[in-house]
């Protein structure tokens, strides 16, 4: 069962869908401060070890830290508020 999802996951379609999603969506570049006009060709170099990687469950994301972020809130009440974000 794992094995067959995993294979529909890094399968060409599911690749080529979520790249037409990254470029349609054309934000701003991640912790790896790589643009979506970089992604493609990333791909083509990558692709194959890191597909390779998943199959086989061998891939370990990066560790991630938790940074709490204070602002202020608008309206009525005011005070602070806070927000959790996690960086790569």
């Amino acid at each position: 069962m794992y094995e067959s999802l995993m294979e529909q996951v890094v399968g060409d379609e599911n690749l080529a869908r979520a790249l037409k999603a990254v470029k349609g969506n054309q934000g701003a570049p991640g912790i790896d401060h790589m643009k979506t006009t970089e992604l493609e060709s990333h791909l083509q170099t990558h692709w194959p070890k890191m597909r390779a990687k998943l199959l086989a469950g061998t891939w370990v994301p990066s560790p991630v830290r938790r940074v709490e972020r204070y602002r202020s809130r608008a309206g009525e009440h005011g005070g602070w508020e806070s927000r959790r974000l996690w960086i790569a």
